[in-house]
């Protein structure tokens, strides 16, 4: 009696053994792919820091006077820390001539068959023209800088959604790109002129403020000793 319990004991504990490694078999095949199932798909969607950021203007409300609105597709340039402009590449702009330049921060383009006058959005620069003043410090130099670089040339125009499109005298309001250099940017980081801010902040500010500063820190132009020491009224 005591052989045959003991025979049955182990064919019992050999049953159980085999049943239990197979248990365990099928829980490592089977687990496995139910976790793996049960994961979310990869996220193939572009985060917003992966993205190129550009200042596009797609609709009627952000179009003025019937400028093509492919002439605000930009990437802004940027400043660095020397001074200097980078260039920045501007999509399938429609491009104006300019016919003249005013003064360090005016200009008159051919805009759509009409002569028209431009002011550059943040910037002001020294007066050369302004009746009821003499001209200021370093008016004349920021003046033949804008008329050397602008004259007879093609330049693309972008309006501020935060700005009017036309100042109190009828002047466009735009930025300028030539070659797809932010003119008005190249203007402060030069020491040509100083940022400007009409009431109410535009979308450069910052970027045109850090300029100031940078030409401002580097003594250049009208914030050197030699000339303005930034003291241009």
């Amino acid at each position: 009696m005591a052989i045959y319990y003991d025979t049955e004991t182990q064919k019992r504990y050999v049953r159980n053994t085999i049943i239990a490694i197979a248990s365990v078999l099928l829980l490592s095949i089977v687990v496995p792919i139910a976790v793996a199932s049960s994961r979310p798909e990869p996220d193939t969607e572009e985060r917003p820091e992966d993205q190129i950021s550009t200042t596009a203007t797609s609709n009627d409300s952000n179009t003025h006077d019937g400028e093509d609105s492919s002439s605000t597709i930009n990437t802004p340039a940027k400043s660095n820390n020397t001074g200097k402009t980078n260039t920045s590449t501007i999509i399938n702009a429609k491009l104006y001539t300019v016919i003249s330049v005013t003064d360090g921060d005016t200009i008159r383009i051919d805009y759509d068959g009409v002569s028209t006058p431009l002011r550059l959005i943040g910037v002001d620069t020294p007066e050369t023209v302004d009746q009821r003043t003499t001209v200021q410090c370093f008016g004349q130099e920021a003046s033949d800088y804008l008329k050397t670089k602008l004259t007879g040339k093609q330049v693309a125009i972008e309006s501020d959604p935060t700005q009017s499109d036309r100042d109190k005298y009828n002047r466009l309001l735009r930025y300028v790109y030539l070659n797809g250099e932010d003119v008005g940017l190249s203007i402060i980081a030069n020491g040509y002129g100083h940022e400007y801010t009409y009431y109410i902040p535009y979308q450069k500010q910052s970027e045109y403020q850090a300029a100031e500063k940078s030409a401002a820190s580097h003594n250049l132009g009208l914030w050197s000793p030699q000339t303005c020491a930034g003291v241009t009224r």
